[in-house]
């Protein structure tokens, strides 16, 4: 099983992501954002409300109350850019 440990706003749509496995990258989550249609989605893509997001019950969830499972979220991380600690 797969969960987030830290999270940290790098700019626009890109968060860096660590995981418990020690794995960590940059998630770019503009596409998932803006490319869905419901509206908690539209919310949480507005900048203003994207950068308000917190590590809670393993995962990231915004003020929004939009969460994104920590299975898609690694799946979002660049494999280029992701490491093993």
């Amino acid at each position: 099983m797969i969960w987030i440990t830290e999270a940290e706003y790098i700019r626009e749509y890109k968060i860096r992501l660590v995981f418990n496995t020690g794995a960590e990258g940059i998630a770019d989550l503009e596409d998932v954002l803006k490319n869905d249609k419901r509206e908690i989605f539209r919310l949480t893509a507005k900048p203003g409300n994207f950068t308000k997001f917190r590590v809670e019950a393993d995962t990231l969830v915004w003020d929004t109350g939009l969460d994104l499972a920590p299975e898609f979220l690694f799946d979002c991380v660049k494999l280029g850019e992701m490491v093993k600690g």
